[in-house]
C-alpha cells in the first residue's frame, strides 16, 4: 500500500545532543573559488536551453462520475482574508471531505501533459517524476486543502496549497501555510528562500538552504535537504487560493559534499555544538547556490533545475 504523508521533508523529529560524542574531524574539501550570482540566465535563455517541448492539446473529456459529485458540494471560496469567520467559506452539511484524484495526463516523449479539472490547472512534467495522486480535504473550522504527491514515497517532487479560510489544528508544514499571494508579494511567503524572483505573473520561484541551526533543532516547517520551490496564484473561483510545489532537486554527490560538516545524513548530533562545521557548512551553501544559479555545480544537478524551470512555465488555467 502506498504511503501517504506530505514528504519526508517536514517530518518532526527530536536530536538527542551528546557532548561526549563530540569529535575532531578534518574540514572537508570545499568548491573551487566561490563565485557570485544573482540570476537565473542561463536556465533561461533561449540558447542554452533545449527546444521546449511542443504543447498538446487536450480535447475535453467528461468528468469521473465521482468529481462530478463531489463538484457539487464545493462552493466557490471567499477572497477575503482569514480570518472573518462570518465570511469564510461554508462547509457542506455533515460531509467530511477526503477525496483522492489523479489529473488526466497524455504522454508526449519524455513528458506527460496533464489538466486537473479539480482545480482548472494545465501543465507538463517529466515522466520520470512518477504518477500523481491528488488529494482534497477541508479544514476542521473551514475552507478546504488540494495537495499532490509525484510517483512513490518518498517524493522528490509534491504540492499543495489551501483556501483563505482554511484552518486546522497544531502543525503545519510549507503546503499547509500557503494560501497563495499578494501582486508582488510572492517571494515574502518562502522566508528561508536564499534566492527568488517573479518567473512570471503569479508566480514565483525560489531556492531554499536549510540553516545549520534548523537541522539541529528541527520544527514543524523544518526541510532537511536543499529544494526548489514555485509558488503559484490562483484565479478567482478555484477551491484552493494558490499552490506551492518543492522539489529535491541537487545531486546525491552535491548533497553528500554540502553535509559533510554533519558528518553525513541523518547528522552527527555532535556537530551540532561545532563552530567550525557550522562555518564550513555555510562556506558549502554559499558555493555550492552561487554555482547552482550560474549552471555550473554538476551535470544531475542542472538538468534538475531546468526541469523543475520548464514544469513552472508550462502552468496555465483553463477558463
Amino acid at each position: 500500500m502506498k504511503r501517504k504523508g506530505f514528504g519526508k521533508f517536514w517530518c518532526i523529529f527530536f536530536i538527542w545532543l551528546c557532548p561526549a560524542c563530540q569529535v575532531s574531524t578534518p574540514v572537508p574539501t570545499l568548491l573551487t573559488e566561490p563565485v557570485a550570482a544573482t540570476t537565473l540566465a542561463p536556465y533561461l535563455l533561449p540558447n542554452q536551453m533545449e527546444t521546449p517541448y511542443p504543447v498538446v492539446e487536450i480535447p475535453p473529456t467528461p468528468n469521473p462520475t465521482q468529481l462530478a459529485e463531489l463538484s457539487k458540494t464545493l462552493p466557490a471560496p471567499t477572497r477575503t482574508p482569514y480570518p472573518q469567520p462570518d465570511t469564510s467559506t461554508p462547509l457542506p452539511s455533515n460531509i467530511e471531505i477526503h477525496q483522492y484524484f489523479q489529473p488526466e495526463c497524455l504522454t508526449d516523449e519524455s513528458h506527460l501533459q496533464c489538466v486537473d479539472s479539480v482545480i482548472g490547472m494545465k501543465f507538463q512534467y517529466p515522466e520520470e517524476w512518477g504518477i500523481i495522486e491528488a488529494v482534497l480535504f477541508n479544514g476542521e473550522c473551514g475552507g478546504y486543502y488540494y495537495g499532490y504527491e509525484f510517483g512513490e514515497f518518498p517524493y522528490k517532487v509534491e504540492g499543495g496549497g489551501t483556501s483563505l479560510d482554511f484552518c486546522r489544528g497544531m502543525g503545519a508544514n510549507l503546503f499547509l501555510l500557503f494560501k497563495g499571494f499578494s501582486p508582488g508579494q510572492g517571494c515574502s511567503k518562502f522566508y528561508y528562500a536564499r534566492d527568488c524572483w517573479e518567473l512570471k505573473a503569479n508566480l514565483v520561484i525560489a531556492f531554499m538552504y536549510p540553516e545549520f541551526d534548523m537541522l539541529c533543532s528541527p520544527g514543524p516547517d523544518t526541510f532537511f535537504t536543499p529544494l526548489m520551490v514555485v509558488g503559484v496564484n490562483f484565479p478567482a473561483g478555484r477551491s484552493v487560493n494558490g499552490m506551492a510545489f518543492s522539489f529535491d532537486f541537487l545531486s546525491e554527490a552535491s548533497k553528500e559534499l554540502l553535509f559533510s560538516p554533519y558528518e553525513g545524513d541523518p547528522i552527527h548530533s555532535a556537530k551540532c555544538r561545532d563552530e567550525q562545521a557550522k562555518q564550513t557548512y555555510e562556506q558549502l551553501v554559499e558555493e555550492i547556490s552561487s554555482k547552482v544559479l550560474l549552471g555550473t555545480l554538476d551535470e544531475d544537478t542542472t538538468r534538475n533545475v531546468n526541469q523543475f524551470i520548464k514544469f513552472a512555465k508550462s502552468i496555465s488555467f483553463t477558463p
